[in-house]
């Protein structure tokens, strides 16, 4: 999986450990707290996810933040 998109998920406190991923959108997913170990993300795009942390996304190339 390169792509991921998430929308609407409440219950959803982390995503991690996908080392393929290289692109993960976030939409309206309140309890998202981590995002970590995504070794080749380069693009990330986020909205509403108020206590969003990030660790080990050093491969970061794009950020969108709305």
């Amino acid at each position: 999986m390169t792509e991921l998109r998430i929308v609407d998920m409440e219950s959803l406190e982390a995503v991690e450990n996908i080392p393929a991923l290289r692109e993960l959108s976030v939409w309206n997913t309140p309890n998202l707290k981590k995002i970590c170990n995504l070794p080749s993300l380069k693009d990330l795009n986020i909205c509403h996810c108020p206590v969003l942390e990030t660790e080990d996304i050093n491969s970061l190339q794009e950020v969108h933040i709305f």
